[in-house]
């Protein structure tokens, strides 16, 4: 019966109708049409036939003794639409004919959904969205066949306007470390502004300064974790003794970063939404134990930035108000 089924699933295949790609945003349709070419090698007695898309989120737990651990792997849905396209009476089953079969899809992505989340580390959570169909046999004993296709969403929120964020620190030698990024609302590629001033009265020998780009996941029963997406030294305050240093960097967001989020989609089965939010860290670094002085600049990743209008400083002339 296995080899049976996995030439069964072999058998199927999905076409979607967007071309050339898998990825999708929030707010989009997912449609396409699942194939499949029943030889009449196996009989299909079934119950239905159903399409679904589903959001999961997956992680693993460790079991047992230090020296014999085992990992369990666990799928929580948190999105899942179903489409029956073929069933039987409400009694009875149906003999699936010899031939080729073509079944349409059609999905909206509600615009609350997380995006697409890849394992950051070995047995690390995701996220992941799939489009599956089942061929549910009318006997209960039968293994279910079924044929899934993986694609990535990205979420879209509304367009947000971007403040100024500046934050400062002072350690116990008196260094006053501050930073000011221009927007705390920055896009994926984007080159973001950063201005780093250090005030150093005292003049300690500040051995380097580094930047650590941050994403906290908070993921439900899948636990909170810290992923590391930049880590790097700015140039130019190698061993810096001096009174007073300023400089501007360019700091390049990744293409692929994924969108900040915080939620709760309507099929979680939890109270506590589902959370993906970054962190710029500097940290200037000096001689001694806890010595450092250190900022951190919370922002958010989005798709779509409001543009600022300025403010038109002098009050309109009452009668250009009102001509006729």
């Amino acid at each position: 019966m296995g080899s049976g089924v996995t030439t069964l699933q072999d058998n199927v295949t999905f076409q979607f109708d967007k071309k050339y790609t898998m990825n999708y945003k929030t707010g989009e349709m997912v449609s396409g049409k699942v194939k499949f070419q029943n030889d009449g090698q196996i009989e299909l007695k079934l119950k239905n036939i159903m399409i679904e898309i589903a959001g999961e989120i997956v992680y693993y737990t460790i079991r047992g003794p230090s020296l014999a651990k085992s990992s369990d792997i666990h799928v929580r849905p948190f999105f899942n639409e179903q489409h029956i396209v073929r069933s039987g009476d409400a009694q009875s089953s149906f003999l699936l004919e010899q031939g080729e079969h073509v079944w349409p899809f059609s999905f909206c992505l509600p615009d609350n959904l997380p995006s697409t989340l890849a394992q950051s580390r070995i047995k690390g959570p995701s996220i992941r969205y799939v489009v599956r169909v089942h061929f549910v046999p009318s006997d209960w004993f039968k293994r279910r066949i079924q044929k899934a296709s993986f694609i990535s969403v990205q979420y879209h929120s509304s367009p947000m306007l971007s403040n100024e964020i500046r934050e400062e620190n002072q350690n116990s030698k008196n260094i006053n470390l501050q930073a000011i990024l221009h927007e705390d609302f920055v896009t994926p590629g984007e080159k973001c502004p950063l201005i780093v001033n250090i005030n150093n009265p005292n003049r300690v020998t500040i051995t380097r300064l580094s930047m650590v780009l941050i994403q906290y996941q908070n993921l439900g029963v899948a636990g909170e974790d810290e992923v590391t997406v930049i880590k790097k030294d700015l140039n130019g305050i190698d061993n810096f003794q001096g009174e007073k240093w300023q400089n501007e960097f360019k700091i390049q967001i990744p293409e692929q970063i994924v969108s900040s989020y915080t939620g709760i989609p309507s099929q979680w089965s939890s109270r506590k939404p589902l959370v993906i939010r970054y962190e710029l860290c500097l940290e200037a670094h000096c001689a001694g134990l806890f010595t450092n002085a250190c900022v951190r600049l919370p922002f958010t990743v989005g798709h779509q930035k409001q543009k600022k209008v300025d403010e038109d400083p002098f009050p309109p002339k009452y009668d250009k108000l009102f001509l006729v």
